[in-house]
């Protein structure tokens, strides 16, 4: 785009190049804003995952958290989980030291748990409702503001929408979450064996 500006002020005689320019910049901002409407699926089975590039600006998830994500089972899952409920890891984005602040969440059984440390002990929020199966989504919406949060999941079942929510607050002094870069990592469906994950997250052994 600075490329395009320089362009742009040594041509301001000629208007066809100006136009031109114009015209590639607003085709540039199409391409951004379709590719940051562009949902990618992916399938995890707990025994791995992948690395997320972290936010480029932590600081601004000090006070305030807001994530949205989609979840289903594969009915093979749904039943493995109902015949001997276990604990699969679902994401966690905090410290390299999990005993600090982090946001994390896990599957026991069909039911999410959302877990998050803000600098005291860590809170939990659950939703008393089984996630959906072979296909069929549920939403759910994670809003933390300081110390208080809030958990949403949302369904369509036959052409009705169920939402349920569970608020939580956590123990801190200041309710911040507290990372710097260079100490902070963000893990979705899965984890090196490596790495020493909150316990209220960590996947069944």
């Amino acid at each position: 785009m600075r490329k395009l500006d320089e362009l742009q002020n040594h041509s301001i005689q000629m208007p066809n190049i100006s136009e031109n320019i114009n015209r590639i910049r607003q085709l540039i901002q199409q391409a951004r804003n379709a590719a940051s409407k562009v949902r990618v699926s992916m399938k995890f089975n707990g025994a791995s995952g992948v690395q997320v590039r972290t936010p480029s600006n932590l600081a601004d998830l000090a006070a305030y958290n807001s994530l949205r994500f989609y979840i289903t089972l594969t009915d093979a899952a749904r039943q493995r989980r109902q015949d001997d409920i276990t604990k699969q890891f679902v994401f966690y984005l905090g410290n390299k030291d999990s005993n600090k602040e982090f946001l994390g969440m896990a599957r026991e059984g069909n039911k999410l748990s959302w877990y998050y440390n803000v600098g005291g002990k860590t809170a939990q929020a659950m939703i008393d409702k089984d996630v959906l199966a072979d296909g069929n989504f549920n939403e759910v919406f994670l809003q933390r503001i300081l110390q208080y949060g809030q958990m949403s999941v949302s369904s369509v079942v036959n052409d009705v929408t169920e939402i349920i929510k569970a608020d939580v607050e956590a123990q801190g002094g200041q309710g911040l979450l507290i990372l710097q870069s260079s100490d902070t990592v963000f893990y979705v469906g899965g984890y090196p064996n490596t790495f020493a994950v909150s316990k209220g997250v960590q996947k069944a052994s």
